[in-house]
């Protein structure tokens, strides 16, 4: 805290409390002199003897005060533990002033609660305040951080058994530990176990069975078209695009034309793009942008 009256001035008109600019701060120390943090940390009421200030305001000052307090006494913990300040204030606006005592008791909840901090900065923070390597804990995050490896990969889902196994050597515990955090963690709602013994993360699993209702939707609902369409329909395309489709694009054209699901794939630059926009011209739909 500063502590001079200037310093003062440009601390609380700094941005940092919502109603309080720098006019306002000015006018609040110049009343109260060195006591200005004293009198809001203790005495907020008082702030309504400053021109300007009513009730409503001053409450809104003491509260924004107490949630910058929260904020340095999270930010004084997490960078204590090796955690930017960025993430510190990411924390904060997460767990509120509750934050320092969630992380105490379980700081392996940030891997799974704060999308992108990841489990290997969540496990130094466990190994910062003395979490055993054994915990179940530990093995629950260690086992979402392998599905979220897997997915990485391209996998939805991974077997129990090589989930297990996964877990286990990131980890480097025993796989009876692993498999009791991918319970754990089932038990919570962060992962699912499905038919096969198939473990997910519950929004993969809730994806894959969005995309399964979708495609019996559509193949409940689109009809195919003649075969005898197909050939104008891309001829429709070319003159479209003001281009000639590879023989590969024509056929995926003509597939996605005469079925009602179609899955097209490739990597970069293999004209993936080109062939949707074809599908588009090709149904007379090529207004949109790709």
């Amino acid at each position: 805290a500063p502590e001079t009256l200037e310093g003062m001035k440009r601390y609380l008109g700094s941005g940092l409390v919502e109603g309080i600019g720098p006019v306002m701060a000015e006018r609040i120390v110049d009343r109260f002199g060195l006591e200005t943090l004293d009198v809001i940390d203790t005495r907020p009421e008082r702030l309504a003897e400053v021109d300007g200030i009513g009730r409503v305001r001053a409450e809104r000052i003491r509260a924004t005060w107490d949630e910058q307090r929260g904020l340095a006494d999270v930010l004084v913990f997490l960078r204590s533990h090796g955690v930017s300040a960025t993430w510190a204030r990411r924390i904060f606006l997460r767990y509120g002033r509750r934050a320092v005592a969630m992380v105490r008791e379980n700081p392996y909840r940030l891997a799974l609660d704060m999308h992108g901090l990841g489990f290997r900065t969540a496990d130094r923070i466990a190994m910062s305040l003395g979490v055993a390597p054994t915990s179940v804990e530990r093995a629950a995050a260690g086992a979402a951080h392998a599905l979220v490896e897997a997915s990485d990969e391209g996998h939805v889902f991974l077997p129990r058994a090589l989930l297990v196994e996964r877990t286990a050597k990131l980890l480097a515990v025993e796989e009876h530990i692993a498999n009791d955090g991918i319970i754990l963690l089932c038990e919570r709602g962060h992962a699912v176990a499905a038919r096969n013994d198939a473990i997910y993360l519950r929004a993969l699993h809730r994806a894959e069975l969005r995309a399964a209702d979708r495609v019996r939707t559509i193949l409940a609902a689109t009809s195919t078209r003649a075969t005898t369409e197909t050939s104008a329909a891309i001829a429709t395309a070319e003159l479209a695009l003001g281009i000639e489709l590879a023989p590969r694009q024509r056929e995926a054209i003509e597939e996605t034309l005469r079925h009602s699901v179609v899955v097209i794939t490739g990597g970069p630059g293999t004209g993936k793009t080109t062939i949707v926009r074809g599908i588009l011209a090709a149904l007379g739909t090529d207004d949109r942008p790709i």
